[in-house]
């Protein structure tokens, strides 16, 4: 699976799912479970960039 990091997200992938996984970090999160990144650094507000 090749995704071009430079350029626009594909629309359509050829599995005919959405990317989501394009840019986890400005797509909206799927899961419920928004404190798992900060769980990588615990004590530390600035983990989220």
């Amino acid at each position: 699976e090749q995704r071009p990091d430079s350029g626009p997200p594909l629309r359509k992938r050829e599995d005919g799912q959405e990317p989501r996984l394009e840019h986890p970090r400005q797509a909206p999160p799927r899961r419920p479970d928004p404190g798992r990144r900060l769980r990588l650094a615990p004590g530390r507000r600035q983990a989220r960039l």
